[in-house]
């Protein structure tokens, strides 16, 4: 119950701070409490997901970064990070030559989502057979764009969700996975990404 509650909190909390934001967050009084937001959010939390049909109930660990939080499912994935750029990968190690699995998270200032989305239709048309942009609010507010090659199994699949960071950038998600691992490995990254906030080590 303690965890739900908090939980909750949390998302009213975030909901009136961002409105907020720019009048006190450069005050110390202001960067005070951006550390007590973060306090707010559990270190573990439940989820139930779908996979195939059948529900299960996973455990997932959460992990703060510079600008955001996130929970990952530390049973089934690691988190990697470098150069400025986060990436959560299988920790298991596939011996067969299938495509990269891997969900990756950077954030990119001073370029908007709908100016990345065009850049990447441009980049990706030679690549796929199906490529799409669209605007969704599931997993997470943003622009997606979506590119899916043959209906081969080890097809390569590439979404990519270009979340708004509130400053005049970008918070690029990137999903790479193949046809056969969408209903396991593509389900779990979209119920990571559910759990991604945006919250601000600072603001300039």
């Amino acid at each position: 119950m303690k965890r739900k509650s908090r939980a909750k909190i949390a998302g009213i909390i975030l909901v009136g701070f961002f409105t907020i934001t720019t009048l006190f967050v450069t005050t110390d009084s202001g960067k005070a409490a951006l550390g007590k937001i973060r306090d707010l959010f559990a270190p573990e939390k439940k989820i139930e997901q779908e996979l195939e049909g059948n529900k299960e109930e996973v455990d997932l660990e959460l992990e703060e970064k510079m600008d955001y939080i996130i929970y990952v499912d530390k049973s089934m994935y690691k988190m990697e990070s470098n150069n400025g750029v986060d990436r959560i990968i299988p920790k298991e190690i596939f011996i067969d030559d299938l495509p990269e699995i891997s969900m990756t998270i950077e954030q990119r200032e001073n370029q908007k989502p709908e100016a990345i989305a065009d850049q990447l239709l441009n980049e990706l048309e030679s690549k796929f057979v199906l490529l799409e942009k669209e605007n969704v609010t599931d997993p997470i507010s943003s622009i997606m764009v979506f590119g899916h090659g043959d209906s081969k199994r080890t097809s390569t699949i590439q979404r990519y969700y270009l979340v708004d960071n509130t400053k005049g950038g970008t918070f690029i998600i990137t999903q790479n996975y193949f046809l056969e691992a969408s209903e396991g490995h593509g389900v779990r990254f979209d119920n990571m990404v559910k759990e991604f906030k945006i919250i601000p080590s600072s603001v300039e």
